[in-house]
C-alpha cells in the first residue's frame, strides 16, 4: 500500500514536503478504508444526477509541466465530467498538481475565498 502511495506522490504534489505531508496522510490511513473509498469513487457514475444540481458548482483544478496531459485536454476531460451541470466554473491553477492547496496555496485561497465568502 505505502509502496504504490509512493509511487503516486510526483502526480499529488510538485513539492518535497507536499510529497512528504502526503505520505504521513497515507501512513495514518486505515488501508481497507482507503480502499473502499476509492472503490467506490471509482464504480460510480453520477453523471445522471449532475442535472439535478441546483445550486452553482466551482471546480478548482491543479496543473503543472510534466503532466501527462497539457491544461487544454486537462480542461477538456473536466469540462467533459461536468457536461451535465447547468451553472460549472473551472478554475485551474498552474503549478498544482492534485492538492493545489499545498502546491499552491496563496492561489488556492485567492480563487477559494471569494467563493466561499460569495464574492465579500
Amino acid at each position: 500500500f505505502l509502496a504504490m502511495s509512493r509511487q503516486g506522490l510526483p502526480i499529488q504534489s510538485n513539492s518535497p514536503d507536499g510529497q512528504a505531508r502526503i505520505l504521513s496522510w497515507m501512513e495514518a490511513s486505515d488501508q481497507a478504508t482507503v480502499a473502499r473509498a476509492m472503490g467506490e469513487v471509482m464504480s460510480t457514475d453520477f453523471s445522471p444526477v449532475l442535472p439535478d444540481v441546483a445550486v452553482p458548482v466551482s471546480v478548482i483544478l491543479g496543473w503543472s509541466e510534466g503532466m501527462p496531459v497539457d491544461a487544454p485536454a486537462l480542461e477538456s476531460l473536466y469540462t467533459d465530467q461536468y457536461a451535465g451541470l447547468d451553472s460549472v466554473e473551472f478554475h485551474t491553477i498552474d503549478g498544482a498538481r492534485h492538492f493545489v492547496m499545498l502546491d499552491q496555496p496563496e492561489a488556492f485561497h485567492a480563487v477559494l475565498a471569494p467563493l466561499v465568502t460569495g464574492g465579500n
